[in-house]
């Protein structure tokens, strides 16, 4: 798959097909035990940067009457893009903070807790968040995910984490993480979620919609909106960013397995 969004409604439209219902994490928690079955596909888009995209993939998926969840970064001073955040909400997604804390403050947990608490109060000034995500910040050696491990989130009046919440359920996880569908541990280094056993056709695959409406468990599908383009030019811009980012993310995996 070369990440076109027109190669994104042909998937929304074998999703449809498939008989699978997407949502959003929030809509998957919210269902009751009983509704966590194999027709569950958890739609979910790490918006890192370039956020008029993700109102382009949610102007998409509204059109295909799809509803899903878009996490959003800020910056250190917890700023996020209001202006994007409204227009997603607008169309009837969930939106979410994208977090970073932990390597923000260089493992500093207090620190963290704190920022966290404040970005979390920034965002829900501009729309509702009830879910959360961590970004995987390859460069950093300190795991975001690690901020929560433990915690109630309740004490923050959230819901659930995008990956935290997934930790026991069995299911197929894809991810565009390192510029492709489930680059390897040396490309992606932490964006992993839930039980998953057995082989998976990826989305791109002739074989992924015999697979998807034949596997019983839930599927989730996570996409990082800059990477999607509307124009091969622009998909051959985001093509090289993603070869020179992995190429440092091997460099830096490499470096830290001989520092230690």
């Amino acid at each position: 798959m070369s990440f076109l969004l027109s190669e994104y409604q042909e998937l929304l439209g074998t999703i449809e097909k498939s008989g699978r219902i997407p949502c959003g994490v929030l809509e998957f928690f919210e269902a009751g035990p009983d509704d966590k079955s194999g027709s569950k596909l958890v739609l979910r888009h790490d918006v890192d940067r370039l956020a008029d995209r993700a109102v382009t993939m949610a102007e998409l998926e509204k059109a295909a009457g799809v509803s899903s969840t878009y996490y959003f970064r800020c910056t250190r001073d917890g700023r996020f893009p209001a202006k994007q955040i409204e227009l997603v909400a607008n169309l009837g997604h969930e939106t979410g903070y994208h977090y970073e804390c932990l390597s923000a403050m260089k493992g500093d947990r207090g620190a963290a807790l704190s920022a966290f608490e404040r970005n979390l109060s920034n965002l829900r000034q501009i729309a509702p968040c009830s879910t959360v995500a961590m970004h995987g910040a390859p460069l950093s050696r300190f795991h975001n995910q690690e901020l929560l491990v433990g915690r109630d989130l309740g004490e923050f009046d959230l819901k659930a984490d995008a990956s935290l919440s997934f930790a026991t359920i069995e299911l197929a996880y894809f991810t565009d993480t390192g510029g492709r569908w489930n680059a390897s541990a040396a490309e992606n280094f932490r964006d992993r979620v839930g039980l998953s056993r057995g082989w998976s056709p990826p989305p791109s695959a002739n074989e992924f919609p015999t697979w998807l409406r034949s596997y019983r468990n839930p599927v989730y599908i996570s996409t990082h909106p800059e990477r999607w383009n509307s124009s091969p030019g622009k998909y051959a811009f985001a093509l090289c960013k993603d070869i020179a980012i992995s190429r440092v993310k091997r460099a830096i995996k490499l470096f830290r397995s001989v520092s230690t």
